[in-house]
């Protein structure tokens, strides 16, 4: 089923306010063979520097659209706290080396899970568990072709809105028609959000005066750090404003960091804080710092967390290099997500708008990202209190360290003039419609939009996902008929508040529900290490699909492992590195998936619709990479320290297509819901404590109950769809058999979606999952029981907390006895 108007795969409609004519999208088009001779030129001038890629072959890169025009007039002027002090980078080596050779001590915390019966429509081979149709789609991933779609969308800026986003947009779809994939562009109205004047100037201590450089540095021989269309380091949704105030460091801006300050009686209203990426998303560093009556935020990345304290500085290494600013968008996005004005509707004309100032999710104060080559003059200008040693980075400051600022000696001015107005977004969404099972949909997606050139974040998953679609389109070409419909979609808008996917997920709501199987996302392909999320009902088939997919070569060398083995050896490093031991925020100790938080397009899907989803990545380590959102996220960095050989980049086509085959094609969706009650308990527990420590008196024994039950009636229909996976794989199928099958495959889709509740958390009620959200303080990282977390957050009293950990009790058994029903 096709959720708009399908389109003949050799049109495009155009939704863009260009015209309402539709857009002719064979090579034959005058702008497209105009656009293949730029390629051409590109290709020409810069084949001698592919030659000397350890790839070693010369490649055509489909690489600028420089004659589109200017979209943008010249414009004037962490994401998840570190884990871990020590780099991980040293242990890197282990990576490409054998199972046997990589795995170190401490491997007994990370046991061989049983696996999953897999089968779909058709025999697996016995000595590599794929099918003929598996193996076919995984030889034909290639290397060259990524690279290829990797320089069509990376080539130039391209953020959300622009002429240079809809280009891409186009070529999208262009490149699903081509593969035989119905595709559509469909537009959204959101607001959206741009500079028009940024200044920062040191107005006292007189021996500190200086206005600060906001330009970014460039790299020489890295175009993308010196094209005219960048944009300037901004945060997205900061309101306008001109405020001169004394300033005062906040470390990460978390409560616990505002806490210490507050119990120091250090003046905070009025003030402008200045502050590092890290601990928690960054809009909610703004966030908090509005809430506490400060008049304005600066942003700036510390060398602690992705400089040079991680290791060599680009372009000599990943890491962030002094004058490199991280932009971002700051909206409140633990509140609701998608465009701040249309929460829980499409932003589309005759949709309710809220206002400006009636929305939750944008800061009413002005706000600026810094790099920390000009955040070091403020904090070397800082008096009063001398920070705690948790609060130090790693600059070298001429007063001897990071100070607070309470004395008030330091003042800044911080004048910043947005434009936040509404606009066009464009989401591509290609469909291949199923056979046998065409009301089940499955869903892939990841964002086109980038703040700049955004080579990893996020075109190396969107030339993943095109490959992956040119993959597909072979096998239909080759006769293949998939069970179930698979949308692939490719997001805009996500780098200001997850917009594309947010409106499509609010604008096809009723349809999602019914029909959606599972979401599974892709943001960043880079570096050598595996970092993904997932629900507890996917997570055995995510790790389960690695063991079938041959680990990255990220170093050049070849490797034997399995991805799934790597994965593992290198979650038994990190947590060898750190001094909190398991708990990394996988959903259990033997458990490589990472809780789902927020932060990117699974979202809306999973938060707001309760549908199974992943988000799978590569990064460096602990620390985000050091070009993140920055001019230096571009080609020559992917090219140069990222994923050099687009090793990483094959891998990830191979597991993401593999897990998408799956879902498509198996007889029995993949699902297990047997450890699900095993996560929920572990984690209820310290929300027991915790309210025992604040004096309330809630009793949770209705909801251990519930768990207790969920996770027994959980293992007996694991089991039995474990029994009958095996019974029809062996045996003709009869209509009974055809029948249970369905009921089984729609309890297995649908069952999450009975662990949300319609009225959604009690203080944030678009988010609607009772079991895992985004900490409201955190924004990225997951929390077991959102709607408990926020009660401890807000301070609650007894009855309240109560009267939640009932409903989530009464969900919890509905969704039990949903399992058992006949």
């Amino acid at each position: 089923m096709t959720l708009s108007p399908s389109l003949d795969a050799a049109y495009v409609r155009n939704g863009s306010g260009h015209g309402d004519e539709e857009v002719l999208t064979n090579i034959k088009d005058d702008a497209y063979g105009t656009f293949h001779d730029v390629v051409a030129r590109y290709s020409s001038e810069n084949s001698r520097a592919l030659c000397k890629s350890s790839v070693g072959v010369v490649l055509v890169v489909l690489a600028t659209f420089a004659l589109l025009g200017n979209f943008y007039e010249p414009l004037e002027g962490q994401v998840e706290e570190v884990e871990s002090r020590k780099s991980l980078l040293e242990a890197q080596k282990l990576v490409g080396k054998t199972t046997n050779d990589a795995v170190i001590s401490g491997s007994d915390d990370l046991p061989t899970r049983r696996r999953p019966f897999q089968y779909g429509n058709d025999s697996y081979r016995k000595e590599d568990g794929l099918s003929t149709r598996e193996r076919t789609f995984l030889d034909t991933v290639d290397t060259m072709q990524i690279r290829t779609f990797h320089g069509a969308y990376a080539s130039v800026p391209h953020p959300a809105g622009s002429e240079q986003d809809y280009q891409t947009a186009l070529f999208t779809a262009q490149q699903f028609a081509s593969f035989g994939i119905k595709s559509e562009i469909v537009t959204y109205y959101p607001l959206l959000s741009l500079p028009i004047h940024r200044h920062v100037r040191i107005v006292s201590p007189l021996t500190a005066a200086r206005t600060l450089n906001l330009t970014e540095a460039s790299v020489p021989g890295d175009s993308c750090t010196t094209n005219a269309d960048a944009l300037p380091p901004y945060l997205g949704y900061s309101d306008s404003g001109n405020v001169t105030a004394s300033v005062v460091y906040v470390n990460y801006a978390r409560p616990v960091d505002f806490q210490w300050l507050e119990a120091r009686n250090v003046t905070l209203k009025g003030k402008i804080a200045l502050v590092r990426y890290g601990g928690n998303f960054r809009g909610l560093k703004v966030m908090l710092a509005e809430q506490h009556g400060m008049a304005g935020v600066l942003i700036y990345s510390d060398p602690l967390d992705d400089g040079y304290a991680q290791g060599p500085v680009y372009p000599e290494g990943p890491w962030r290099p002094e004058g490199s600013f991280q932009r971002g968008s700051v909206q409140y996005n633990s509140i609701y997500s998608g465009d701040p004005l249309t929460p829980g509707f499409p932003s589309l004309p005759g949709e309710p708008y809220l206002s400006k100032e009636e929305s939750k999710t944008i800061p009413h104060i002005p706000g600026l990202p810094l790099s920390y080559g000009q955040a070091r003059y403020i904090l070397d200008s800082l008096g009063g209190m001398q920070a705690p040693e948790s609060w130090q980075g790693a600059l070298q400051l001429d007063n001897g360290g990071y100070f607070v600022g309470d004395d008030e000696g330091t003042v800044l001015n911080l004048d910043v003039v947005m434009n936040n107005s509404i606009g066009p977004i464009w989401d591509v969404i290609g469909t291949i419609e199923g056979t046998e099972e065409p009301h089940q949909m499955v869903l892939i997606g990841n964002h086109r939009d980038a703040w700049v050139c955004g080579a990893v974040d996020p075109s190396s998953a969107s030339a993943v996902m095109l490959e992956i679609a040119r993959g597909l389109g072979n096998l239909l070409k080759g006769g293949w008929k998939p069970r179930r419909t698979l949308v692939i979609a490719s997001w805009d808008g996500e780098e200001l508040g997850l917009l594309g996917s947010t409106e499509f997920a609010e604008d096809h709501a009723d349809v999602l529900r019914k029909q959606a199987v599972a979401y599974v996302n892709v943001d960043n392909v880079v570096g050598p290490f595996v970092s993904s999320g997932g629900t507890p009902s996917i997570a055995e088939f995510v790790q389960d699909t690695a063991r079938l997919i041959p680990g990255s070569s990220f170093y050049g060398a070849d490797v034997t492992e399995s991805l799934y083995d790597q994965w593992m050896n290198q979650t038994i490093m990190r947590r060898s590195s750190r001094a909190g031991g398991t708990d990394d925020g996988t959903l259990a100790p033997d458990h490589l998936i990472r809780f789902l938080g927020s932060g990117t397009d699974f979202t809306a899907f999973y938060q707001h619709l309760g549908i199974i989803s992943a988000n799978l990545g590569y990064s460096f380590g602990s620390a985000m990479y050091g070009a993140y959102h920055s001019t230096m996220d571009s080609i020559s960095y992917v090219e140069t320290v990222g994923d050099p050989h687009y090793a990483t980049h094959t891998t990830m086509a191979k597991w993401w297509g593999l897990i998408t085959l799956r879902l498509m094609d198996n007889a029995i969706i993949p699902f297990d819901y047997s450890t699900y009650g095993l996560v929920m308990q572990e984690d209820l527990a310290q929300y027991e404590n915790t309210t025992v420590a604040m004096g309330r008196n809630v009793d949770y024994s209705v909801l251990y109950r519930a768990i207790e039950r969920f996770s027994s009636d959980a293992g007996v229909f694991q089991a039995h769809v474990t029994k009958f996976a095996r019974m029809i794989s062996s045996m003709n199928v009869s209509n009974a058999m055809e029948a249970e099958r369905r009921v089984l495959n729609e309890k297995l889709t649908s069952l999450e979606r009975y662990l949300i509740s319609d009225t959604g958390l009690p203080h944030r009620p678009w988010f609607k999952h009772l079991i895992f959200g985004p900490g409201f303080y955190e924004g990225y990282k997951g929390a077991a029981f959102p709607g408990i977390s926020d009660s401890i957050v807000f301070d609650d009293d007894s009855a309240a907390i109560q009267s939640h950990v009932n409903d989530v009790a009464m969900v919890i058994n509905a969704a039990a006895e949903y399992l058992m029903s006949t």
